[in-house]
């Protein structure tokens, strides 16, 4: 239980324990960029009851999550939303200025991922059959191994930086297949 805690935080960190609830959590102050929120490795379905909007670092990975409603919706650093049961992306945060783990979920399409993410995106060890609603900009690799991706048209990439890991998927990719499509859809990113 959160019961019983001060009003007011400038960090949180509840990771390992049994919670089952965010219910009671306290205010995070959202001035600082080590106002970092740790709620991995619990027993959580939902991140209702977290009252952080703005946060430095965001980590529920290895819970029981099916949403990232009542999510922070803006990340001074790094979003780890992986090993859950997440079949939606919707509620994530719209820029990550760190790298986005949603890996190892349940995801069919990547709707509602961030359009701008500074650092990795990895949406490996899922169910996406094409990168439909991916990130326009990815600043330092993508990774979308191990799912069941059968076409890279149509995902809306503009900007790409470092690599694109695409194998083991429906349709394995050449070398060939990859750099061609990269060239001729994203403009190489130097923000």
């Amino acid at each position: 239980s959160l019961e019983g805690l001060p009003k007011k935080i400038g960090g949180f960190y509840c990771n390992h324990n049994l919670l089952t609830s965010l219910k009671g959590m306290p205010e995070i102050v959202e001035n600082s960029w080590d106002c970092n929120f740790d709620c991995s490795n619990n027993r959580l379905k939902s991140l209702d009851g977290l009252v952080a909007r703005r946060v430095g670092d965001f980590d529920c990975s290895n819970n029981q999550i099916t949403s990232l409603k009542f999510g922070p919706t803006e990340t001074m650093g790094h979003y780890d939303c992986s090993f859950n049961q997440l079949a939606s992306l919707e509620g994530a945060p719209k820029k990550v200025r760190g790298y986005f783990r949603c890996d190892h979920n349940q995801l069919r399409d990547l709707e509602g991922a961030p359009e701008r993410i500074s650092s990795k995106f990895n949406c490996s060890h899922n169910q996406l059959t094409s990168l439909k609603g991916a990130p326009k900009v990815v600043l330092r690799g993508f990774d979308c191994s191990h799912n069941k991706i059968e076409t890279l048209e149509g995902s809306g990439i503009e900007k790409l930086q470092g690599v694109f890991s695409c194998f083991k998927n429906s349709k394995e990719f050449t070398y060939e297949e990859v750099s061609t499509y990269i060239s001729k859809n994203c403009l190489p990113a130097l923000d």
